[in-house]
């Protein structure tokens, strides 16, 4: 069943049998994610692996990130920087088990896998100071306007009430301080 909600159109598979075929038969036909007026201003215009579409820029930086981040001589390198990390996080855990307050393991996971991805990304810890802190505001914010619903990418020509939901140019405030922090 296709329905059509706005702008976009969303097709509704209600069998096993079916849902297969799609996958394998018009898989290239879905293997893009839809852009988003918010997607475009936080990704960059969907120029990243994550959000761009599929074909030969994708399949570039695709290869790009498997032969420059992910290959298994890259990441071997990484294990001075892992097993610091792993470290820094046994000796947090240590001392929030000398304390009487629980363990939010969670956020211990989040800082440990932030900072190592930091570190490998950018080769700076983010520990330092709050920046680490903003790093986890910034990737909520980035995660709540990724979701939020904007009207004006369903009924484009409802773009005007844009003005009075702000999330454009809160999407646009947030790459802004992004890029900024990045920068320090």
């Amino acid at each position: 069943m296709l329905l059509r909600i706005g702008e976009i159109p969303t097709l509704v598979v209600s069998s096993a049998d079916m849902a297969r075929e799609i996958m394998k038969t018009h898989d290239l036909c879905f293997a893009s994610r839809p852009a988003t007026k918010i997607t475009e201003i936080l990704l960059y215009n969907n120029r990243n692996l994550a959000s761009s579409p599929y074909g030969e820029y994708w399949r570039n930086v695709r290869k790009l990130c498997t032969i420059h981040l992910l290959s298994a001589k890259r990441v071997q390198s990484y294990h001075l920087m892992r097993e610091e990390e792993v470290a820094f996080m046994i000796e947090k855990i240590r001392q929030y088990c000398s304390s009487p307050t629980t363990i939010d393991m969670s956020e211990v996971l989040y800082s440990f896998a932030n900072d190592m991805i930091c570190r490998v990304v950018s080769g700076k810890l983010f520990r330092r100071g709050r920046r680490n802190e903003l790093f986890h505001e910034l990737l909520e914010e980035n995660s709540y306007l990724a979701r939020a619903f904007n009207i004006e990418d369903y009924f484009p020509w409802l773009a005007w009430l844009g003005v009075f939901f702000g999330l454009s140019s809160r999407a646009k405030r947030t790459s802004r301080d992004g890029m900024i922090y990045l920068m320090r």
